[in-house]
């Protein structure tokens, strides 16, 4: 997300109540419930077969974990919206700035990295530079070059002193504030920059050898042992026309992790482009890393449907008068897409916990694009130094429904998807226990069988669903996914 600054002079809500807080029981970091599979009412249609196999040649990709940013608006959040993160929701990944923020602040993000550490120690930091910006030198032209309507680049003859910063913010987050500080993301969007804007833009050979020639070595030399994600994309295009014009900053052998944001969009005079033109370019991802790419892991780091370049654009699959239901189904649509088409092993939103429009927001549209933005809402204004939880939106549920069942080392299984019915199948590390996750778009239920099969006999451990009535919910199952539902099937071998 390219940030955007805004006025927030306004005045908070009242607190809200503490709401019930639910742990489901894990079983080798699977919740597992057992629930009897039933049959499907008389009248209902022949269910479709849907047919797992649990063997090494149905293995795809590694799972690293689930998550998103912590940044820019909201990011200071009180303890129980954190709670809600890391142990309702089931995150393992939190993105955060690295550079010195325009606030001129350079420890901004200490303190809510320290409550992170304290309740998540084992929480993967994906720390991410926007633009070039030290303590010492803090304006834009002390860094960047002002390209016009092109917005910001780095000067060259400054890639040295950029890297040697980065390098000292990496140790100063990962040493004096004690974050684990594991993937580092070289430049936040580098295909995007418009002037007023926290970017800096990069073209794709220059971004290469700022990597090979002055931020790797720097980093050996200091003996950090982070990975480094790039280029981190604001989107990819028809074809992954983008991605393959980053082909060099992709194919760097310093470069581990392939990484990219889901923000292709449409004009609002054009004809809208739907679900199917997001989940075409990401199949046309998915492809191109394959073929040219085997072995690079691949991390999907922001989407939402907010789209900030102005009012008349869209992102792919999301319009106006979306209620958020239909928003959460979408959401489902794109996380699936990542990991099922493009073969994403980490799935970030963009606000982890993402604040409320304050009061002096009043257009009903930009209302809704504040809350399209996080998982977890809080309060406009601080309260005792942190922004106090206000509630989780339903985007939370269909993302957990995912991130809580789907833990670090899993692995996602080739599967045949039936008609109308996007599936994505994953097994534990010691393939013991099978999650499949089903979305129903549909208006209607769809009835389907779930076979699973493998070296050892699977029986049903649980169902939970997430739909019009139910919010990531322990519920019978009954032989078919209900309307507009996104369902996680738990399946324990014998």
């Amino acid at each position: 997300m390219t940030a955007c600054f805004l006025d927030r002079n306004s005045k908070g809500r009242p607190d809200p109540r503490w709401q019930t807080f639910v742990f489901l029981v894990l079983a080798l970091g699977v919740p597992c419930l057992a629930v009897a599979a039933g049959k499907a009412g008389k009248g209902a249609e022949a269910a479709t077969t849907l047919t797992i196999e649990v063997q090494p040649s149905q293995d795809r990709q590694v799972i690293d974990g689930f998550g998103g940013a912590l940044a820019f608006w909201g990011f200071d959040a009180d303890e129980e919206a954190l709670r809600y993160a890391f142990e309702d929701l089931g995150a393992t990944i939190v993105r955060v700035p690295g550079e010195v923020q325009t606030s001129g602040k350079p420890e901004e993000y200490r303190a809510v990295l320290e409550r992170v550490t304290r309740m998540a120690p084992k929480a993967q930091v994906l720390l991410s530079f926007w633009q070039p910006r030290s303590n010492a030198k803090p304006n834009v032209s002390d860094w960047l070059e002002d390209l016009g309507p092109n917005g910001y680049a780095l000067k060259p003859s400054l890639r040295g002193a950029w890297a040697d910063e980065m390098v000292a913010r990496i140790q100063t987050i990962r040493q004096d504030w004690g974050a684990n500080v594991t993937v580092v993301s070289v430049q936040n969007e580098p295909n995007y920059s418009v002037p007023g804007s926290v970017t800096c833009r990069w073209e794709p050979q220059a971004l290469a050898e700022f990597i090979t020639r002055w931020l790797a070595p720097r980093l050996k030399k200091a003996g950090l042992a982070v990975q480094l994600a790039a280029p981190d994309l604001a989107s990819i295009h028809d074809g992954a026309a983008e991605a393959k014009r980053f082909h060099p900053v992709n194919a760097a052998r310093e470069v581990p992790i392939f990484s990219y944001h889901m923000y292709d969009c449409y004009r609002h005079d054009e004809t809208p482009l739907g679900l199917a033109t997001m989940q075409a370019r990401q199949k046309a991802l998915g492809r191109y890393l394959r073929e040219e790419l085997p072995g690079k892991r691949v991390w999907m780091t922001e989407t939402t449907g907010a789209q900030w370049t102005g009012e008349d654009w869209h992102s792919l699959g999301w319009r106006p008068g979306m209620d958020e239901h239909a928003k959460a189904l979408a959401a489902a649509r794109y996380l699936h897409a990542a990991l099922v088409d493009a073969g994403a092993s980490a799935c970030l939103w963009w606000g982890l916990t993402y604040s409320l429009p304050p009061p002096t927001i009043t257009g009903e549209e930009e209302r809704q694009k504040f809350r399209d933005e996080g998982l977890i809402l809080v309060e406009p204004e601080k309260k005792g130094g942190v922004y106090p939880f206000a509630e989780k939106t339903p985007k939370y549920y269909t993302f957990k429904q995912f991130s809580r069942f789907l833990r670090p080392g899993w692995v996602r299984l080739e599967v045949k998807e039936p008609p109308r019915l996007p599936v994505a199948a994953f097994r534990s590390p010691d393939s013991r226990h099978v999650a499949v996750v089903i979305i129903n778009s549909e208006k209607s239920a769809q009835a389907i069988a779930p076979r699973v099969s493998g070296r050892v006999t699977y029986r049903w451990a649980g169902a939970y669903a997430t739909d019009r009535k139910h919010r990531c919910e322990p519920v019978p199952w009954t032989g078919a996914v209900t309307a507009e539902s996104v369902t996680t099937l738990i399946f324990k071998a014998e």
